[in-house]
């Protein structure tokens, strides 16, 4: 499932353009989170723009013989950007909501009655209501990724706490006017991060110890309650200390 509002990429879309080719890392993540379980149905759901940054994605699940199908969701086909080309390389649908209307996201959940993955990226609307929707289904795997952080969420205020580095025990303070990827850079870590907003996954760290506040968009509900990773860019501590898996 595909939303799109725009008939054309923006100039300063920061997606890759046809042609342009992928670093390891980009080959290596978004591939891995587009890869559906071969003995699983899927569903992709993006954004127009996303389809041209995730298309090495598609393309790996393609290869693994898995059953998927994509939903491309627009006013017109004309305002519809890589319909053609995404339909001539993979199972898509087309909805206009010109022609058929609104698609009816709480009907299309509940109609799936076998185990079933949906990768969804795109607008917060588009989200929202397949967050909402999925829960009413236990059947429906539901993996969402945004591009804004979450704004409108509500959380704790910044407070000062510590980290340990797990691996040489150092003990480092993060204040409440620093993110704890500002602590760890200039402390020598040397964390990846590319968005610095929690939308990304690039500065994903491990979690050796007590309870992150999660203040990214990347993980899923599950994954957070499971507390094994964080996005340090954004992310802080419920508690006053934290572990990570770092020199």
């Amino acid at each position: 499932m595909i939303e799109s509002n725009n008939a054309n990429v923006p100039k300063t879309c920061p997606f890759k353009e046809p042609g342009m080719m992928f670093s390891d890392f980009e080959q290596q993540r978004y591939a891995k989170k587009i890869s559906f379980s071969e003995a699983l149905g899927g569903y992709v759901v993006a954004r127009y723009d996303d389809i041209v940054w995730h298309s090495l994605g598609f393309d790996e699940v393609k290869r693994t013989g898995a059953d998927y199908r994509l939903i491309y969701l627009g006013r017109s086909r004309e305002t519809m950007a890589y319909a053609e080309e995404m339909s001539q390389g993979h199972p898509t649908e087309v909805w206009t909501s010109q022609k058929r209307g609104r698609f009816d996201i709480q009907s299309f959940i509940k109609a799936q009655n076998e185990r079933v993955q949906i990768y969804a990226c795109g607008p917060d609307r588009l989200l929202n209501a397949l967050e909402d929707a999925y829960r009413e289904n236990p059947k429906v795997e539901l993996k969402v990724e945004r591009f804004q952080g979450l704004s409108n969420q509500a959380f704790l205020p910044n407070k000062d706490f510590s980290v340990t580095l797990g691996r040489s025990g150092r003990r480092l303070t993060v204040a409440p006017k620093q993110t704890l990827l500002e602590v760890l850079d200039q402390h020598g870590c040397g964390i990846i991060s590319t968005c610095s907003k929690g939308t990304c996954g690039s500065c994903e760290v491990l979690v050796l110890g007590v309870y992150p506040e999660h203040r990214d968009t990347v993980l899923s509900q599950e994954e957070k309650r499971e507390n094994k990773v964080m996005m340090p860019c954004v992310s802080r501590c419920m508690e006053q200390n934290l572990v990570l898996y770092l020199w």
